[in-house]
């Protein structure tokens, strides 16, 4: 057995209040590890000197000053983790709710390289429910009524609110993106697909919250670009493992691209046609339509 049974990897950028609000929900035990990896915080905004984590047993803080945003500080999160079973991870914002001890211990010797657990969704400000935990969670309902476990190794892209066996990406030499936005996804996938199995377990581990100043309330050119760059990747890592039914919308992504530059639209016209397999476009260009509607949520 390593020296710890279960590892986080935190970044965090600008916001040390919440940071300390993470870190308090995570359960006091020996065996875990907490890796906490600042993205180059403002100065003016953060008291290095009273970093939350900085004192706290079997945590590591790392200060990174190149500025590669929250994919970089988790790679560097990777690179530091001492020998370990189980890998998970936190958003800075976010927070685990009292059952993960419990999960910790249930979970430990578990066969499965992922477990994937629900989770709950709150205002970051005032802790009010929010319906952001919805479009993660139905997942889970597809998931169990279809018995289909790629609905969950597929849609859920996101690094958190699940256990990843370490030797997964170790062995795999897995990377999150250093881009702007959705860094997470292609690594997320990755290890989805190199799992020989996963477990699901329905109970809110994880609270997700909506905040004002986040990445995802404060979207940009640059971010939707970086977005739509990475969905190609995803795309074509769909078509090697045979998965292309699970491909992301590259219609509706170039048209939130163009939101903010129309005439993108025309420079990423022939990459839309490119990347999404030719017996989609129809379903894809209807999908994308409601969406411009609100009638649904892009995918």
């Amino acid at each position: 057995m390593g020296k710890y049974n279960y590892t986080v990897i935190i970044p965090h950028k600008n916001i040390p209040d919440l940071l300390l609000r993470c870190l308090i929900s995570l359960p006091d035990r020996d065996d875990l590890q907490v890796i906490v990896v600042d993205d180059n915080s403002d100065p003016k905004i953060v008291d290095f000197d009273i970093f939350p984590g900085l004192n706290r047993k079997n945590t590591k803080v790392f200060f990174d000053k190149s500025g590669k945003g929250a994919g970089r500080a988790r790679n560097i999160g990777l690179d530091n983790v001492e020998e370990t079973k189980w890998l998970f991870f936190a958003d800075s914002d976010d927070f685990y709710n009292p059952i993960l001890s419990e999960k910790m211990d249930q979970y430990l010797d578990s066969d499965a390289d992922i477990i994937y657990f629900g989770v709950d969704s709150v205002y970051s400000e005032t802790l009010e429910p929010s319906i952001r935990k919805n479009r993660y969670n139905n997942h889970f309902v597809k998931a169990i009524e279809s018995g289909d476990e790629y609905e969950l190794r597929c849609k859920l892209t996101v690094p958190w609110s699940k256990f990843i066996r370490y030797e997964i990406p170790k062995k795999g030499g897995f990377r999150f993106s250093e881009i702007p936005a959705s860094n997470d996804a292609y690594f997320s996938l990755l290890c989805a697909f190199a799992a020989k199995s996963i477990a699901t377990d329905t109970d809110e581990v994880y609270t997700v919250t909506d905040r004002k100043n986040s990445i995802t309330s404060k979207p940009s050119f640059d971010n939707w670009r970086a977005r739509f760059d990475e969905m190609k990747r995803v795309n074509s890592l769909f078509k090697k493992e045979g998965k292309l039914e699970y491909h992301p919308n590259m219609f509706a992504q170039a048209y939130y691209l163009a939101k903010f530059k129309p005439v993108a639209l025309f420079k990423y016209i022939p990459e839309m046609f490119c990347y999404t397999p030719v017996k989609y476009w129809i379903k894809d260009i209807i999908a994308c339509v409601k969406s411009i509607c609100g009638k649904e949520e892009y995918k």
